[in-house]
Formats: C-alpha cells, sequence, structure tokens
C-alpha cells in the first residue's frame, strides 16, 4: 500500500513540476510577446477640408517633440512602447512607432491610411486596433489630441463656432489677423472655422466610444486582463464632462481632461511624461505636472482633473435618487460656478462645476436641506464624488477666446474638476442632452 501512495505521490510530483514549467514557460511568453505598456498618441486632422489651414497640426508636432525629449532625457522609454496616428493632410494619415537608440528617437513607419475613416466608429476601431496588435502590452493607454467641445453633438450646432461667439464677434472682424490681435489660441479652433463647421470632421463621443470598444474587443489579452485602457486622456477643450466620464466608463478605467478650454500648446508631455508610463501610471502626477507648467506659462490658465470611471454608475445612482427630489429654481443658475465661454449676452453657459450644482441644490437661498429633511444622499454624493473625482487643479483664472461678452481671462471661484449640462438652457444643451447616455441613467 505504501508503495502505491508513494507512486502516486511521485505521479503528483511529476505532474506539479511539469505543470510549474508549463507555467514559467508560459509567464516567459507572455514577458516576450507582450511589453508592459503601450501608449497610442492619437492625433487626426484639424484643419480645413481642403488642408489650406493645418489647425492644430504643427502643435501636435510640438507634442510629440515633447514626448520625445521626455525619452531622451530618460534614455529610453522604460518598458513602454509609444505610438502615434497623426494627420498630416485631410485625407491621409500615418501610424508609426518612436523608436530610441544612440541617444536619439527615430520614426519607424508602420501603415499609412487614407481617406477620413478617423471620423467613423468603424475607421476608429481599425487604427487604433492596429496599433494595439502591432504592439501588445499588459496595459494600454491612449491621448486624443484635437478639438473639443464636450459631449455635445456636432449636428446639433449651426453656424459654428459662430453661434458660440456671437454675430458680433465676426461683425467686430472674426479673423485670423483680429484672433492674433485679440485672443490666444486654444484648441477649440481649426476644422470648427466658420467656413466649414465640425461636420466634415467632428466625432461624437459615442462614436469614439464604440470605436475604441470595438477595437479592445480585437485584442488578445493575457488571462486576467481587461479590456479596458488604462486612461483615456483628452488633449482638447472641454472634456471633463461628467457625460463624457459616464460614456467611456466601459473603454477606459480613468480619464484625464479640462472643464475649460485648453491653450494650443496642449499637455506639457515632457514634465507630465514621467507620470503617464508604466504600469501604475500616477494620475496626481499628470494634474500635478499640468498645473505647474501653467502657472508659470506665458498664458497661464489651465484646469485639468482625472477621473475614475469606474465610479461614474455609483454616481449615476446617486444622482437619479437627488434628480427625483430636488430641481434647482431658475434664480439660482446663475451663481453656479460656469467653466466655459459659451456665455454671451443673449446666450447661458453650457459646462458648468458639478459639485457646485449639486451644493447648490442642498443650500437654496441658504436653508439646507440636508439638515431639514435628514437627507443622507448629498453625503452619499460627496463619498462617491471624491472617489471618483481623484486629482484636480486649475489656475485662478481661465481662457476664452468663445466670447466678446465675458472678460478673458475669466475667474474661477469654485472649482470641483468635473463638469455638468444638466440644468443648462444653452440651445445646444436643451437640444442634446437627453440624448445622452448620463441623462438616461439619471432622469
Amino acid at each position: 500500500m505504501k508503495k502505491i501512495l508513494y507512486f502516486i505521490i511521485g505521479v503528483l510530483v511529476i505532474l506539479v513540476g511539469a505543470t510549474s514549467c508549463s507555467d514559467e514557460d508560459s509567464s516567459v511568453s507572455i514577458e516576450e510577446k507582450y511589453t508592459q505598456q503601450t501608449i497610442l498618441m492619437y492625433l487626426p486632422w484639424t484643419g480645413d477640408v481642403s488642408g489650406g489651414s493645418s489647425g492644430l497640426y504643427r502643435f501636435f508636432l510640438d507634442n510629440i517633440d515633447s514626448v520625445e525629449a521626455a525619452i531622451v532625457k530618460n534614455k529610453g522609454t522604460n518598458g513602454c512602447r509609444i505610438l502615434v496616428y497623426i494627420n498630416d493632410r485631410p485625407q491621409r494619415g500615418c501610424l508609426y512607432e518612436i523608436k530610441y537608440g544612440n541617444n536619439r528617437c527615430i520614426a519607424d513607419t508602420i501603415q499609412m491610411y487614407s481617406g477620413n475613416g478617423f471620423t467613423s466608429s468603424n475607421g476608429i476601431a481599425q487604427i487604433v486596433g492596429d496599433a494595439f496588435k502591432y504592439a501588445p502590452a499588459l496595459n494600454y493607454a491612449m491621448t486624443i489630441g484635437c478639438h473639443g467641445s464636450g459631449w455635445t453633438y456636432k449636428e446639433d450646432w449651426v453656424n459654428y463656432p459662430s453661434e458660440v461667439k456671437g454675430d458680433r464677434y465676426w461683425r467686430l472682424g472674426g479673423t485670423s489677423l483680429y484672433d492674433e490681435l485679440y485672443f490666444h489660441d486654444t484648441r477649440f479652433y481649426g476644422s470648427v472655422s466658420k467656413y466649414e463647421g465640425i461636420q466634415q470632421y467632428g466625432v461624437n463621443i459615442e462614436t469614439l466610444a464604440e470605436g475604441l470598444k470595438m477595437a479592445l474587443n480585437e485584442i488578445t489579452y493575457p488571462v486576467g486582463f481587461r479590456h479596458k485602457l488604462q486612461y483615456l486622456l483628452f488633449d482638447d477643450c472641454y472634456m471633463c464632462n461628467m457625460e463624457i466620464a459616464y460614456q467611456v466608463r466601459d473603454v477606459t478605467n480613468f480619464m484625464v481632461a479640462s472643464t475649460s478650454e485648453v491653450m494650443a500648446f496642449g499637455m506639457p508631455y515632457r514634465s507630465m511624461w514621467s507620470s503617464m508610463h508604466g504600469s501604475n501610471p500616477s494620475y496626481s502626477g499628470m494634474v500635478n505636472a499640468f498645473n505647474a507648467f501653467y502657472t508659470n506659462y506665458s498664458s497661464p490658465y489651465g484646469s485639468i482633473a482625472a477621473i475614475d470611471c469606474r465610479k461614474t454608475e455609483d454616481m449615476a445612482a446617486i444622482m437619479k435618487e437627488i434628480n427625483k427630489k430636488y430641481t434647482l429654481p431658475d434664480s439660482l443658475r446663475d451663481s453656479i460656478q460656469c467653466l466655459d465661454g459659451m456665455f454671451t449676452l443673449d446666450r447661458p453657459g453650457l459646462f458648468f462645476d458639478m459639485k457646485d450644482y449639486v451644493d447648490h441644490l442642498y443650500d437654496m437661498n441658504g436653508v439646507s436641506i440636508t439638515k431639514a429633511n435628514g437627507d443622507n444622499l448629498y453625503t452619499n454624493f460627496c463619498t462617491t464624488f471624491n472617489e471618483m473625482v481623484v486629482a484636480k487643479k486649475s489656475t485662478p483664472y481661465l481662457y476664452t477666446n468663445l466670447s466678446i461678452f465675458r472678460s478673458a481671462p475669466f475667474e474661477v471661484k469654485k472649482f470641483n474638476g468635473i463638469t455638468l449640462s444638466d440644468f443648462s438652457v444653452h440651445p445646444v444643451a436643451l437640444i442634446g442632452k437627453e440624448k445622452t447616455a448620463w441623462w438616461k441613467a439619471t432622469h
């Protein structure tokens, strides 16, 4: 009996050893097949249809140079692969990898693209899928550089951006010369010219999210890894909305974006880079680096926040209960912090500080609803909000070049990191907000 027992134990030992070796081989295979992280810099066309204006293209090149400077400074990519998709013409795009060697960076072309597929979910899925399949990783992250108008739908705008700025802007000479004399460039211009609108190259956030979801679902992952980005960084104006964070919750764990206009220079990648790459990116590091740069920049205006999109469903459930019980009086609308430049004499704001809005709901005319009704929703809201907004910073003043009817820059009295358009009576909000996934989940 002992011999049989010993034999069985021996077989088990051999099997365990074989399994262990198999696991070890599998581990080595994963190490060989997957890098630690792949970051895709996604820089689609932002100029006009003819190509006469290249939009933000020259700023994109500066952004790439900043990343390369950080790589050279660090003497390598530290286990990270950096891919770039960029359009140098309206109908031509290139996907390439930034590689480091001999103390410099070179561009290794992967694929060329023709047409404007970057405006459709299928086209986005193709480009992103090609990038991530070419550079398989344990973690994926993505930056998007372009113009931004938040969660709003491109088809809901008419005569954009003159509709935003007001007719008086154009009567006063809304030309490139006028802009140069009186305005700083921000990432709100480019294909959003008054001549062509945003229909040609604009992309709704649902289209982007669908394209990313398609691409991520096509990737082969090691066991235990999720089909989500580590983070999605929007290097664009007005993208840190609750509506967007909720919309992209299925494709990214974190979102890094600005509540307001981003200067044309964009993200200071050289100083942010050390926080962006690796298996555990530092979101507070990104936010602090951005704020430190813009505090000392020649145009010292900028806001940024890092949002944990995994908390957005909890936030939606709380806001649904709040919306059932409370409505903001019209008399309080103008007292809430507006973080956009949409405002004109006859047109209200579009993006408002979310927590300041909820604070007003719970303190109408100085009477605390929380204390009066014993309502614990506000406490739950604050707890979840603080878990969702993991880092945030704003300069004391923010800038807008969209309206001549409010001063630019304008003071930021309240900043909590993310905006909401639920109560906005801006015409575009009235047309579009009820179409968003956020509205449907909270009303």
